[in-house]
């Protein structure tokens, strides 16, 4: 679609005033047009609006829409085994000058399959922030966020403004690994894990899978049997086994070898984890 105009508002207030007339769309790292193009002939720019703000706050970090995927390190975002896990997928996105431009509100509202901070999202039970004009933020949880695409569950003059992290107490421990054919390529395999453990047991997890359905998913059967018991490599082997996942078609490798590659790297992550969670104990 031809642009017709490219506006800068200088405010929240004001972007939002403008995605609510017709024909008009937000842009702020501009990876999601160079794919497809615009969507709008109208583009709102929301680079110039405050939301490229890291802030920790009483229990919870908060990551503005327009920080960049390259500024998502522990020296940006602090160093709590939140930021790590975050920091860990941007890590891992795409090449460095994509890194430069790719923005957590695009990476979050495009959600394209191989997209990883929605999976890291869903492994720390993360709330994504919109707002639109005349009317009170909203925060959705990732597990909504993930379950119906964004494009089919907002009004399109809604705004990604921030990801919110809970920053929970205890032994806490996180991983992300991703499998992909060149360091260059799109993840044919992303896994995201959260642990705690309390006394040696572990009393809460959350595996998130991504690039293996079109949408993030938690693999809940895997959860439920690490939590109540040590994470040992036999055990967390075995918790593998209840993978159930069913990976989708890829021209790149066939849906067998992936989810052997996906019990692999659910195995490695979860192993990561735990060993970050208990001191190299697991």
């Amino acid at each position: 679609m031809r642009v017709t105009e490219y506006l800068y508002p200088e405010s929240l207030e004001a972007a939002l005033r403008l995605l609510a007339a017709p024909d008009t769309s937000p842009i702020a790292g501009g990876t999601v047009v160079s794919l497809e193009g615009a969507r709008a002939p109208r583009l709102v720019d929301i680079t110039r609006i405050g939301l490229d703000q890291v802030t920790l706050g009483q229990g919870e970090l908060l990551i503005g829409a327009a920080v960049r995927a390259a500024d998502l390190t522990l020296e940006t975002l602090g160093a709590s085994p939140e930021a790590m896990l975050i920091a860990e997928a941007a890590a891992g996105m795409a090449t460095t000058p994509l890194r430069n431009a790719i923005t957590v509100g695009g990476n979050l509202a495009y959600l394209c399959g191989w997209a990883d901070l929605p999976v890291a999202a869903l492994a720390l039970d993360a709330s994504i922030e919109v707002q639109q004009e005349g009317a009170a933020p909203q925060l959705r949880p990732a597990t909504a966020w993930v379950a119906q695409h964004p494009r089919a569950a907002l009004p399109k003059e809604a705004l990604v403004t921030a990801l919110r992290l809970p920053l929970k107490p205890g032994a806490r421990g996180v991983a992300y690994h991703r499998f992909r054919a060149s360091a260059t390529e799109n993840a044919l395999v992303s896994v995201a894990v959260a642990v705690t453990v309390a006394e040696g047991i572990c009393v809460e997890a959350r595996v998130a899978l991504g690039a293996v359905t079109p949408r993030p998913v938690r693999a809940e059967a895997v959860e439920a049997a690490l939590i109540g018991g040590p994470l040992t490599s036999a055990r967390i082997a075995q918790a593998v086994e209840a993978l159930d996942v069913r990976v989708s078609p890829n021209f790149r490798m066939s849906p067998k070898a992936r989810t052997r590659i996906l019990a692999a790297t659910t195995r490695r992550a979860i192993l990561e984890a735990s060993q970050r969670a208990t001191g190299g104990q697991a």
